[in-house]
């Protein structure tokens, strides 16, 4: 684990910058032309009449959070009507019953609510990448945009997204401020950031909470743990179920799955090779975190047909 500090943001923040939007991308093709039908009744919809063009994000759309997003559609996690009111079948129901807006009224026509776009895309890589059963996540409660509950219903995630990595409300402003809080001895303001920062302190007095940040491009699991000088924030790994609430720690689990990264594998040996854990002469294409019986862990670097053997054995 790492500690995260200035430095470490600042690092992050490089590498999503680094990430190039390309506007011709399927994905934002597909979801632009999704939004744009969307607009279309939207308008009709609305009291008093405005003009039916969308107006899309001004920083544009990102191949991330349309992809993520449109995953979530097509595994049926989220059901958008054709004014772009969404329901998401993949959390708790919604508390009073409702919808989500994807888009909002604007006097030039509707305009794109590119939070809930990508925070629907993260609730839906959580129930289909990571695991999680909807009636363990809630949507949009409290300060946080999803929080994750164990079986006895304590809050063991919490889950953030933005619109951006950097910024005016983005994941950098909000981790560099959540440092300064720390700088003042757990001191924050009653602003965005603030009300989050004693809204996370609340959740992780107790016990340590993963934090699981989200933004295009951009996916960084931290561990939360309150001390005397305030949050301390350490990288964590990425958000399964059963890494978090599941299986007891005297049960097999798979904890997370990942395309293969050397950087997972140490220095020597056949995963740092980038040939499979399980002794083929396959290539590892997948970087894989299981727990055995008794709590111990390991990760194994994979090639396909062993990582289905260890989904299959580790799962039961």
């Amino acid at each position: 684990m790492a500690v995260v500090d200035e430095e470490w943001v600042a690092a992050r923040v490089g590498e999503a910058a680094a990430l190039p939007a390309a506007e011709q991308d399927p994905s934002i093709v597909r979801l632009r032309a999704l939004l744009e039908r969307c607009a279309a009744h939207f308008a009709h919809l609305a009291p008093g009449g405005i003009p039916s063009a969308l107006r899309p994000p001004r920083r544009g759309l990102h191949p991330d959070e349309a992809s993520a997003f449109l995953r979530t559609v097509d595994r049926g996690l989220a059901v958008v009507d054709e004014a772009g009111f969404v329901t998401l079948t993949c959390v708790r129901p919604k508390t009073p019953p409702g919808r989500y807006a994807l888009l909002s009224r604007g006097q030039a026509g509707p305009y794109v609510n590119l939070e809930y776009l990508i925070q629907i895309g993260a609730a839906g890589e959580l129930a289909a990448t990571y695991g999680w059963p909807a009636d363990r996540l809630d949507f949009e409660r409290g300060e946080f945009d999803i929080l994750g509950f164990d079986r006895q219903d304590r809050v063991v995630l919490a889950v953030e997204a933005k619109a951006r990595v950097t910024g005016q409300d983005s994941l950098e402003k909000l981790l560099l401020a959540w440092l300064q809080y720390n700088d003042a001895n757990g001191q924050a303001p009653a602003t965005n950031a603030g009300r989050k920062y004693l809204a996370l302190r609340r959740l992780c007095e107790s016990e340590p909470v993963t934090v699981w940040l989200v933004a295009a491009g951009a996916r960084w699991p931290l561990q939360a743990t309150w001390t005397p000088n305030g949050i301390d924030l350490t990288t964590h790994e990425p958000p399964s179920y059963d890494g978090l609430a599941g299986a007891g720690s005297d049960q097999r689990a798979v904890l997370w799955s990942r395309p293969y990264d050397p950087a997972l594998h140490g220095h020597k040996g056949r995963g740092a090779s980038g040939r499979c854990s399980w002794f083929c002469d396959a290539p590892a294409v997948w970087s894989t975190r299981v727990r055995e019986v008794g709590g111990s862990e390991s990760t194994f670097a994979l090639c396909e047909t062993h990582h289905r053997r260890v989904e299959n054995v580790y799962r039961q």
